[in-house]
């Protein structure tokens, strides 16, 4: 749950840390599972003290649109996509322009 204490025009640009730590750990696990290591899902879990539920979960996000990447980054994303709202979203369409329709961005 997250408290709002301004109105919606004059909500200012405003990163979201853990918004944007969930985006992170997406592409990290993504790059993890595709250095050429051969690590396993049960591997990259262990390396980053997860579990392989959290991996599996969030290796979706890592192919979000770089537009939709720029804006989490920047804070323009809106009020209501938090962090958990994102790492719980099952069912993340592959293209672009569907990724931005159902994200509101």
């Amino acid at each position: 749950m997250r408290i709002v204490l301004t109105d919606a025009e004059t909500h200012g640009a405003e990163p979201d840390a853990a918004l944007i730590d969930v985006v992170h750990r997406s592409q990290r696990y993504l790059h993890q599972l595709t250095d050429g290591r051969g690590r396993s899902l049960t591997e990259i879990a262990s390396l980053n003290a997860t579990t392989v539920s959290e991996v599996s979960r969030l290796l979706p996000l890592a192919f979000l649109s770089p537009k939709i990447v720029s804006k989490i980054i920047a804070g323009n994303q809106p009020m209501e996509l938090t962090a958990h709202r994102l790492s719980r979203l099952s069912g993340l369409p592959l293209g672009w322009s569907d990724q931005s329709a159902l994200l509101g961005l």
